[in-house]
């Protein structure tokens, strides 16, 4: 399976329309960051980590850590990048946002699985999970690898979609963790870090 393809399907599973390019970021004092459009910080004081938030969507996102920038190429809503700590690269993007009813989010979840199940191309076959986050929005989250364009090297891949349950709003990300190292131990390393920054960026929507 190519890797263009690979990310243009998931790309299509989780564009929902009514897709905006445009959004803001919100960083701790001192960060880089693009040009604003007004908004808050909300940081985290003990890991550097800080909010994006879309004004024009109603929707904010966390990055867990001040090494997350967002990207100035918008490909989606919003694009956003960090090395892990094996340097290995990292993306993440929300790819669209939508009104939704609770039916029609429920209605989505078996199309979900079933796109993603088509391919039997992958090194880990997708993995999912179902259930409500921290303040009670209910998700879909699958993660899968499938091999990098070098030998040893692997692609971690998440995609999920949160229906935000006070606005009435689905928003779909995505996200993609590049592992690099050749040892089984640095690989089990960097599979660790992926699987636990892809959780906490898609299923922190609110």
């Amino acid at each position: 399976m190519k890797q263009a393809c690979f990310w243009l399907s998931l790309v299509a599973l989780t564009t929902l329309s009514g897709c905006s390019r445009e959004g803001q970021r919100v960083t701790d004092p001192g960060t880089a960051a693009l040009p604003q459009s007004g908004g808050s910080t909300k940081p985290n004081e003990s890991t550097g980590g800080w909010t994006y938030r879309s004004t024009e969507h109603n929707f904010s996102l966390d990055l867990p850590s001040a090494g997350w920038k967002q990207t100035k190429k918008k490909r989606f809503v919003a694009d956003f990048w960090c090395p892990s700590r094996t340097g290995s690269p990292m993306m993440a993007a929300v790819t669209s946002v939508k009104k939704q009813t609770r039916e029609e989010f429920q209605s989505y979840i078996p199309e979900f699985k079933a796109n993603l199940q088509k391919d039997t191309d992958y090194l880990r076959k997708p993995t999912f999970q179902e259930g409500r986050t921290d303040l009670g929005n209910p998700y879909v989250f699958a993660a899968m690898c499938e091999n990098g364009t070098a030998a040893g090297e692997f692609i971690y891949v998440a995609t999920a979609a949160v229906w935000l349950a006070n606005k009435g709003i689905t928003v779909a990300t995505l996200f993609e963790g590049q592992g690099k190292m050749r040892s089984k131990v640095f690989q089990a390393v960097e599979y660790a870090e992926f699987e636990s920054t892809a959780k906490t960026i898609c299923l922190s929507p609110k």
